[in-house]
């Protein structure tokens, strides 16, 4: 009898540890001092413990990438994460609790919905769920999109080009620049962005490709880019060609897509700080760097999980169903799924 009673206790105790665990904030830090990193994670606890504590940041970039064309968040059974109403979320209590430093959004890539049709062009329903993506990404306010391989399929289904800040140092067309520039505090910062290089004959009537490397080079030449400028590369499967430019020196911050599932904590490539996107932005990146003399000094690499602990923003949560009824019904209407 005694044994059970203290089996039973021990049970309890276990218990009440799990909870105690799910309850509070899992930070985990990971540190190199030496290169000036450093990581955590923001998995459980409530939405306010989630945000990031007070620091020395000049910039903060909340990232993501390969949304899919998909507002809402992910179709998981069991506590779905992601999209753009949490994001909303976060970016606006980031900004609220950080007023005098800048809060950037972007996306490495993949944010629209690429599947085509037997014809090759972009179905019908892929276009609906990306009409509403551009409409939704309008209310994010984010500094620059990058254009990945599979964005660049897509872009043509548009009559016009999203009202978006596209950027691509890689492939050029309608809408999309290859610089997209910002200052703070008189820091110049200059995002571009670089993707899969595809074969030469899928690339879409009115796009044309280059070598990533060789854009890069000419982007930020045209750009007039200088040694105390701050360089943020947005790259979508490209980490070859990411690698060279960090090895160069040409830019400052990477971050890549890469279908990353896993927690990835920063590095150095060559003098570059570089992190991960986590697929579908089920957690969201929010990288917070100290710029000294043009280059990262430090950085702060954060993914927070965007489950239903972070509340939703009430429009696009709108939105997201919105978009979900519309797309369904032209799948029905036109493919009969």
């Amino acid at each position: 009898m005694a044994l059970s009673h203290r089996l039973g206790a021990l049970v309890l105790l276990v218990g009440a540890t799990a909870c105690r665990r799910s309850a509070a904030i899992d930070l985990r830090p990971t540190r190199d001092d030496r290169a000036g990193l450093a990581s955590e994670i923001a998995e459980s606890g409530a939405f306010s413990d989630r945000l990031a504590r007070p620091d020395l940041a000049d910039v903060v970039l909340l990232y993501g990438a390969e949304a899919g064309g998909a507002l809402g968040p992910c179709g998981c059974d069991k506590q779905p994460r992601g999209g753009l109403a949490r994001v909303q979320t976060y970016a606006d209590a980031t900004r609220a609790r950080s007023p005098s430093t800048a809060v950037w959004m972007v996306d490495a890539g993949g944010w629209l919905d690429s599947t085509l049709d037997f014809d090759g062009v972009p179905r019908l329903d892929a276009m609906a769920a990306n009409d509403w993506m551009v409409k939704g990404l309008r209310a994010l306010h984010p500094v620059a999109l990058n254009v990945s391989w599979s964005d660049l399929s897509t872009l043509r289904g548009f009559s016009t080009p999203p009202d978006l800040p596209l950027v691509s140092a890689q492939y050029a067309g309608p809408g999309i620049v290859p610089v997209v520039e910002r200052s703070v505090n008189g820091q110049r910062v200059l995002f571009t962005g670089i993707g899969h290089t595809g074969p030469t004959m899928l690339v879409p009537e009115g796009f044309t490709m280059v070598d990533p490397v060789d854009g890069v080079r000419a982007a930020l030449a045209s750009a007039g880019a200088r040694p105390e400028d701050l360089v943020v590369l947005l790259s979508s499967e490209a980490n070859t060609a990411g690698t060279a430019l960090a090895e160069e020196g040409l830019v400052d911050v990477v971050i890549d897509a890469r279908q990353h599932r896993y927690r990835d904590p920063p590095f150095r490539a060559g003098d570059a700080v570089w992190v991960k996107a986590h697929h579908q932005t089920l957690r969201l990146g929010e990288l917070r760097l100290q710029v000294q003399a043009g280059r990262a000094a430090r950085a702060l690499d954060r993914k927070i999980d965007l489950d239903d602990a972070v509340p939703s923003d009430p429009t696009l949560a709108r939105w997201a169903k919105q978009a979900e009824r519309e797309v369904q019904l032209v799948r029905q209407t036109r493919y009969g799924l």
